[in-house]
């Protein structure tokens, strides 16, 4: 709810009812004022409503569609990083039956060098991986947070 209450493409009044339910939540659910913080159902413009359900709505299918094309990412990382988890271990065993058969130094340096090459290649593709699952997880959020906003929308 704090991300959204800063995301500055939702209406000011769906940012601000929701910076309302932080604090009522931060002060126990006891109003800071008597009269009711919501305005009442009746009072409220229905074409707004209307207008901020839409958008709400567009905002949930770009989240979607976010989520799944980083989720595809992710998907394709983890398959290079299989690819180059086999390579290694290929090159590793071709590094060490080399050297069981005392081949050519210079044969040796260079599957050391690739090898290392690959490791670094890992390496980051698993710094990527982790990233791009950290951002999963916060679209994740945070469409879970404007899909309970439209129910409550709903529910209005």
């Amino acid at each position: 709810m704090k991300k959204l209450s800063r995301r500055e493409d939702l209406s000011s009044r769906i940012r601000f009812i929701l910076m309302q339910v932080l604090d009522l939540k931060k002060n126990q659910w006891i109003p800071h004022r008597e009269e009711d913080i919501f305005t009442e159902v009746g009072s409220a413009n229905p074409k707004k409503l209307e207008v901020e359900l839409a958008t709400l709505k567009s905002n949930n299918a770009r989240l979607t569609a976010a989520l799944q094309e980083s989720t595809a990412n992710v998907g394709e990382l983890k398959r290079q990083l299989e690819a180059f988890k086999e390579e290694n271990v290929a090159l590793k065993s071709k590094l060490l039956d080399t050297e069981t058969n005392k081949g050519d130094e210079l044969n040796s340096g260079e599957l050391k060098k690739e090898i290392t090459t690959l490791q670094l290649k890992c390496d980051s593709l698993e710094t990527e991986l982790k990233t791009k699952d950290e951002k999963v997880k916060d679209l994740s959020t945070e469409l879970k947070d404007s899909l309970s906003v439209i129910e409550n929308f709903k529910v209005i």
